[in-house]
C-alpha cells in the first residue's frame, strides 16, 4: 500500500529480518507497527488486520477450520488447498477463501511465538 513502506512489518530494521507477508494478490501486507515492537506484538497486528479484511465472522471460520484440521494430522497444505476452499465456500465469502495461505502463515507464527 502506498506511503506505508516505512511500517511494513516486513521491513528490516537495524539489521533484524522481520517475517513479510503477502496479500491474495501479491502485495505487501503493511501493518502499522513500529521498529521497536515486538514479534508478538507484530503475530497480533496482523490477528487484527485479517479480522478486519475478511469480518470477524469469516477470519473465525477459517481460522477454526485450520486449527481444526491441524489437530486431525491432516496438516495445513491439506487445509489450504483446493479440497479446503470447496468445504469453506458454501460457509465464508469467496475474499476469504483467498486468504486461507495468509491466514495459514498467521497460525503458524501464533505457533512459533506463543509456544515459547
Amino acid at each position: 500500500a502506498p506511503g506505508c513502506s516505512a511500517n511494513c512489518m516486513g521491513a528490516e530494521d537495524e539489521g533484524l529480518r522481520r517475517p513479510r507477508f503477502l496479500r491474495p494478490d501479491g502485495d505487501e501486507v503493511c501493518l502499522r507497527v513500529g521498529a521497536a515492537d515486538s514479534l508478538s506484538y507484530r503475530v497480533e497486528a496482523l490477528r487484527v488486520y485479517l479480522e478486519k479484511e475478511l469480518g470477524l465472522e469469516d477470519f473465525l471460520l477459517v481460522y477454526r477450520h485450520l486449527i481444526e484440521c491441524s489437530d486431525l494430522g491432516d496438516g495445513y497444505s491439506e487445509a489450504t488447498g483446493a479440497g479446503a476452499a470447496h468445504k469453506l465456500d458454501s460457509f465464508v465469502a469467496p475474499k476469504a477463501i483467498s486468504f486461507l495461505p495468509l491466514v495459514t502463515q498467521l497460525i503458524v507464527c501464533e505457533d512459533e511465538c506463543f509456544s515459547q
